[in-house]
């Protein structure tokens, strides 16, 4: 599969702007495979860059799903804590034992649906990172330091 050609089909639209950028990645790690093959002196200088694009690629990536993950976790909180009552933890399965009047009932299980729904995204969002940084981290690879 060419990973790169289908990047912007897996991606969440909205989240676009905070996914790899898997072409600029890539275009560094084949210079540097070719300034390998041709033995260029120029070597060292874009593995280095490469190196520092990598980094600064997780890193980034790292904290939009951590800042994203915190988000959604404090809606947990907050949905919990809802269907708290009187119960020294909050915890959502406080849903079952307490009785909700019907409107509050529908709310909680809309919240839960859409919650649901965001971690699955947090999740995809995730994956389809991980193959795209995988992918480049498999290239550079294939063309060691000698």
């Amino acid at each position: 599969m060419k990973f790169g050609r289908d990047l912007h089909k897996h991606q969440i639209p909205e989240w676009a702007s905070s996914y790899v950028r898997y072409a600029e990645l890539k275009k560094l790690s084949k210079f540097a495979a070719k300034a390998i093959i041709e033995e260029k002196s120029n070597v060292a200088d874009l593995w280095q860059k490469l190196t520092v694009a990598l980094r600064s690629g997780i890193a980034a990536v790292e904290t939009f799903y951590t800042r994203q993950y915190a988000i959604l976790e404090q809606r947990a909180a907050v949905l919990c804590s809802r269907g708290d009552r009187g119960a020294s933890s909050p915890s959502l399965p406080s849903f079952l034992i307490h009785e909700l009047d019907p409107q509050e009932a529908e709310e909680a299980l809309a919240t839960c649906l859409e919650l649901r729904l965001a971690f699955k995204k947090l999740q995809w969002y995730g994956k389809v990172n991980r193959d795209g940084f995988s992918n480049i981290l498999g290239k550079r690879k294939k063309f060691p330091m000698t």
